[in-house]
């Protein structure tokens, strides 16, 4: 897809978003609302309810920033993660941000093994006491995404027609969130289940694997029996995505 497609994608669906954010950028400090759907293979889907900023992201900027990243690979799974923005950084992305008014936000992360979304609600450089309003107002920010959940199913575009969002530093947000989770998991593993996996992945049996470090078979498999319980991975295949 053009740029130019996109910036008409997002001019036609903020009509929709605009219906719906405005009781709350009327009687709130919020101005803005965006979201971001962010996907393994480095494609994103981006709309938002200013579109002068949208098109600058679509045309100017290449990355999101070291702050966002980090707290998009630091959000957690299969549950919403909330990220209040900070208020002076050196990140470039945020200067950007400031320069179009954009600040004193919050992003609420939802995680999937496939996909990070994020919803964000910002105010203006004058919203000083911003952050009082989300922390007091979280269930109206999710009344809000509930909302606008009913306008993204509406939206008519394949993910193949992603391909011309793609960023470079996208690529890993995903990559490396399943990196820092997989080293969390074999850190639940003793040393001696740590080893009985490494032979495993090698290809020994329950019997070769015990010979090979001293003790009996049914040790051996009652620490494989462990490393799947404590992993959740039931069979060969699924350990070796703690290779």
């Amino acid at each position: 897809m053009e740029i130019n497609s996109l910036i008409e994608l997002n001019r036609v669906t903020n009509i929709k978003m605009r219906k719906i954010f405005q009781p709350l950028f009327t009687n709130s400090p919020i101005k803005v609302f965006a979201y971001r759907k962010y996907y393994k293979d480095g494609k994103y889907l981006a709309l938002c309810t200013r579109e002068d900023w949208q098109e600058h992201y679509f045309n100017n900027i290449y990355d999101i920033g070291e702050v966002f990243i980090k707290a998009l690979i630091e959000s957690n799974l299969n549950q919403y993660t909330y990220f209040l923005w900070p208020n002076n950084t050196t990140d470039n992305f945020f200067k950007e941000l400031w320069r179009y008014n954009i600040w004193n936000g919050i992003s609420i992360f939802y995680k999937q093994e496939k996909y990070v979304e994020s919803f964000v609600f910002a105010c203006d450089i004058y919203a000083k006491s911003a952050n009082n309003y989300f922390i007091n107002n979280l269930d109206v920010l999710h009344h809000y995404i509930q909302h606008f959940q009913l306008i993204k199913e509406d939206i008519k575009i394949s993910k193949s027609e992603l391909m011309k969002f793609k960023r470079p530093i996208f690529n890993n947000i995903v990559e490396t969130y399943n990196q820092s989770k997989k080293i969390q998991t074999i850190e639940l593993l003793s040393v001696r289940e740590r080893e009985c996996l490494l032979l495993i992945l090698k290809g020994y049996t329950a019997k070769s694997g015990a010979n090979l470090l001293g003790i009996s078979s049914r040790t051996f498999e009652s620490h494989v029996f462990n490393i799947k319980k404590k992993t959740d991975l039931h069979d060969k295949t699924q350990l070796f995505l703690l290779s």
